[in-house]
């Protein structure tokens, strides 16, 4: 089971633009917990469903598919129009299982 929690104009965008990666306009944090009994290998890319269709994001950071161990944290992040982010209803995570985690947009937390 994994649980999905989204931040809106995140403070770790100073991270990756200054201190690490060169990155910038990072946004959006999606923290990701493993809440299920097994390790779960969950790729970074997320859906966004409303009214208009569903819409794929791609450029989650950091790329490729990572293994979540139990019990286990982790987040990833994007640059994403507020606006844009709006006009849907739910963002979808997936793992290699093909399994879907779905979160209400709603749910976004806006940091300080």
């Amino acid at each position: 089971m994994l649980k999905i929690k989204i931040v809106m104009n995140t403070a770790m965008e100073e991270i990756y633009s200054k201190k690490c990666c060169g990155y910038h306009d990072l946004n959006l944090e999606i923290q990701i917990w493993n809440e299920g009994p097994g390790t779960l290998s969950v790729p970074s890319y997320l859906d966004l469903e409303g009214d208009e269709g569903v819409e794929r994001v791609d450029n989650l950071m950091p790329h490729g598919t990572h293994k979540l161990q139990p019990g286990r944290q982790m987040s990833f992040y994007c640059y994403m129009d507020e606006v844009r982010l709006s006009r849907f209803d739910k963002l979808v995570m997936y793992d290699e299982a093909g399994n879907a985690y779905r979160i209400e947009i709603g749910a976004v937390e806006s940091s300080p």
